[in-house]
């Protein structure tokens, strides 16, 4: 979809070659992201390619802005997915004076 809305953008990928296998990375120095233009993905690419775009109903979800580590861990707890670190991230913030999460100290206890 990239190289069809924006043939020139992947220009720069061409000397790289596609991983043996399944399970390799490619590796692609951070330099080389400098030399590819900034791009709105959205409007350069996906309003461009719409009729390649698939779209898959879900269940039922929840929205969460992830954006700091109490509202992850916070998340994970409300989904029954708290990792073992979460207790401890918990607690860690706690003892350092700062309140730990609702949900998180619940689970803990």
């Amino acid at each position: 979809m990239i190289y069809s809305a924006l043939p020139g953008m992947l220009r720069a990928f061409r000397p790289f070659s596609a991983p043996a296998g399944p399970n390799e990375e490619l590796r692609i120095s951070d330099a080389l992201y400098s030399e590819i233009p900034s791009t709105d993905f959205s409007r350069q690419v996906l309003s461009i390619e719409t009729p390649r775009l698939i779209v898959q109903r879900l269940g039922p979800v929840t929205w969460s802005d992830l954006g700091d580590c109490e509202r992850t861990v916070d998340t994970l707890v409300h989904c029954r997915l708290e990792p073992k670190w979460g207790k401890l991230w918990c607690a860690a913030k706690s003892s350092h004076g700062v309140t730990a999460l609702p949900n998180a100290a619940a689970a803990s206890a």
